[in-house]
C-alpha cells in the first residue's frame, strides 16, 4: 500500500502573509456606510481624518443619501482638506441645493481641493444670484494663475452649452492682454446671439488695443440691425477712450 500523501509544510514567511491590500479602507468604508444622517461632527472629523484615497467613494454615497443639511453645510470643508479631484464633481453637485449656506460652503470646499478643474464651475457661479457665492467663487478662481484660467477659458468657448460660452464672455472682458482678446473675437461669430452680443460688449470694455480693429472687421459680416448698432456703439466708446 502507498502511503497518504502528505501536503508540504508551506515556508514560514509564506504562512505569514501580511493582509490584504485594501481590507484597512474597506474597515473604514464600513464606518462611513453605518453614519447616522445626522451623525455627530466629532465622530464625522475622526472618519475624515483616517481617510484614504480609496474610501472617497464611501463619501461620494453618503452625500448622496443625503443626510443632514447641517451636515452638508459641514462636511465637504472638511473633506476638501484632502485635496482630492475626485471630489469635485461631488462638490459641484451641492450647488444645486436649495439651501444657501451648503451653496456657499460648497464654493469654499472646491477652492480648498484646489483642482483645476473646478475653474470652469468658478466661472459659472460670476453671475450667481448669491453674493457669497460669487465673492466665494471670484476668490477661488484667483487661486490659480492667468495662463491656468485662460487654458479652461479655451475649452469654455467650444463648449456645447450657450451658458458655458457666455460665461467665458464675462470672464475675459477683465482679463487684460492679446490672449483674451483673441478669444473674445472667436466668440464673435458664435451661433448663439447672446454669446455674439456680450463678445461685442466685453471687447468694448476689454482693453487691448486691437479690439477696434477686431469689431470693424467683424462688421461687414453682420446683417441682423440690432448686431449692428451695438457694435457701431462698442467701436465709438472704444474711438473715445482713445
Amino acid at each position: 500500500e502507498e502511503p497518504p500523501a502528505v501536503e508540504p509544510e508551506r515556508p514560514a514567511e509564506e504562512a505569514a502573509l501580511p493582509p490584504e491590500p485594501g481590507s484597512a479602507v474597506s474597515a473604514i468604508g464600513a464606518r462611513i456606510e453605518n453614519l447616522a444622517d445626522d451623525a455627530d461632527f466629532g465622530d464625522i472629523q475622526t472618519l475624515v481624518g483616517e481617510t484614504g484615497t480609496d474610501d472617497i467613494k464611501y463619501w461620494k454615497k453618503y452625500i448622496e443619501r443625503p443626510p443632514s443639511r447641517t451636515i452638508l453645510e459641514t462636511l465637504p470643508k472638511l473633506l476638501a482638506a484632502l485635496h482630492e479631484p475626485e471630489l469635485t464633481p461631488v462638490f459641484a453637485r451641492l450647488l444645486d441645493s436649495g439651501h444657501p449656506r451648503v451653496r456657499a460652503n460648497a464654493v469654499e470646499a472646491l477652492e480648498e481641493n484646489g483642482d483645476q478643474n473646478a475653474i470652469p464651475v468658478f466661472i459659472s457661479l460670476l453671475r450667481d444670484d448669491d453674493n457669497r457665492v460669487r465673492a466665494n467663487a471670484l476668490k477661488g478662481m484667483s487661486k490659480f494663475g492667468i495662463d491656468t484660467v485662460l487654458e479652461e477659458l479655451r475649452g469654455m468657448i467650444e463648449d456645447p452649452r450657450v451658458e458655458m460660452r457666455d460665461s467665458a464672455t464675462y470672464v475675459l472682458k477683465g482679463i487684460r492682454g492679446q490672449d483674451a482678446a483673441i478669444l473674445l473675437e472667436r466668440l464673435l461669430r458664435d451661433g448663439s446671439p447672446l454669446v455674439r452680443f456680450n463678445a461685442i460688449r466685453s471687447l468694448g470694455v476689454q482693453g487691448d488695443p486691437g479690439n477696434m480693429q477686431r469689431l470693424m472687421e467683424y462688421l461687414p459680416e453682420v446683417a441682423d440691425p440690432e448686431e449692428r448698432d451695438l457694435l457701431f456703439k462698442a467701436i465709438a466708446e472704444l474711438q473715445k477712450a482713445g
